[in-house]
Parts: C-alpha cells; sequence; structure tokens
C-alpha cells in the first residue's frame, strides 16, 4: 500500500476533480438557459400534455438520484476499501463522481426535453436535484480526504 504522496498531488487531484464537476455544471446551465428561453420565447409547440411531462421528468428524476446515491455508495462501501494505491483511490474518486453526476445531469437533460415538448417550464424544474446532488458531493478537500481514508493503508 503506497502512503499519501505530497499535498502539492492531493491539490492538483482536488483541482483536476473539481474542474471536471464545474465543467459539468456549466454545460447542465448552458442548456437549461436554452431551453427555458426556447419555451419563454413561444418557440416550441407543445406535443405532449404538460402534466404528462411532469410526471415523466419526476419519475425519471427519482430514478436518476437513486443511481447517483447508488454510485456514490458503492465508491465508499466496496471500490475504496479494494483500492491498493493513492493512484486507484484518486482514479476510482473521479470514475464514479463523473457516474454519478453524469447520472443526474441526464435527469436534468430529461427535464428541460420534456419541458420543451410540452412547451412548459415545470419539468424544468427537474434540473434542481442536479444541482443539489452536485452541491452535496462536490469534490472538497475534506470530501477527498474522507474518501481516501477508506482505502485502508493510506491514511
Amino acid at each position: 500500500m503506497s502512503p499519501l504522496p505530497e499535498p502539492s498531488r492531493i491539490a492538483n487531484d482536488l483541482r483536476a476533480l473539481r474542474l471536471i464537476w464545474v465543467a459539468i455544471a456549466v454545460g447542465v446551465v448552458a442548456f437549461t438557459a436554452v431551453f427555458a428561453f426556447l419555451i419563454a420565447t413561444g418557440a416550441m409547440q407543445p406535443a405532449v400534455d404538460a402534466d404528462t411531462a411532469f410526471y415523466l421528468a419526476a419519475g425519471f428524476s427519482v430514478v436518476t438520484i437513486l443511481a447517483g446515491f447508488f454510485v456514490q455508495r458503492r465508491l465508499t462501501d466496496t471500490v475504496l476499501p479494494a483500492a491498493d494505491s493513492y493512484e486507484r483511490a484518486v482514479a476510482a474518486v473521479r470514475i464514479h463522481g463523473i457516474m454519478s453526476i453524469a447520472v443526474l445531469e441526464a435527469g436534468a437533460l430529461i427535464g428541460g426535453v420534456l419541458a420543451m415538448v410540452s412547451a412548459t417550464m415545470t419539468p424544468l424544474a427537474f434540473v434542481v436535484p442536479f444541482f443539489a446532488f452536485w452541491w452535496l458531493f462536490f469534490p472538497s478537500e475534506q470530501r477527498l480526504l474522507y474518501l481516501l481514508s477508506r482505502t485502508s493503508g493510506l491514511l
């Protein structure tokens, strides 16, 4: 088992993790703004009933939230305890972070698409769980050190 590397290396890995998370959030903000603009300008004609679109977005959102939490739980309970080096632990944190936030991004995107096809803003509200999850699991220094502590022998 390799010990923790120098603090500068941990800081670089943390910076890379944060950059990935911010880039994904910027993409969600961008497509949400485009969807909202298209709906607000009346460019979209309703093809689906607003209630149907809302319930579909809500159901998909619940599934994506559960999947996102499942990925994070798998990381802490299964993957990190089996990691045998700092490099593998950080790679696991990066991959599972991307997977979990991408699942929530899919929920936000489906909400946006359903908002467009129903020509109503209500399903667009399902972008909120993405940002709540993003905030909850954003890779802070304390969170990264906690996750590394789940890898036996590093901390």
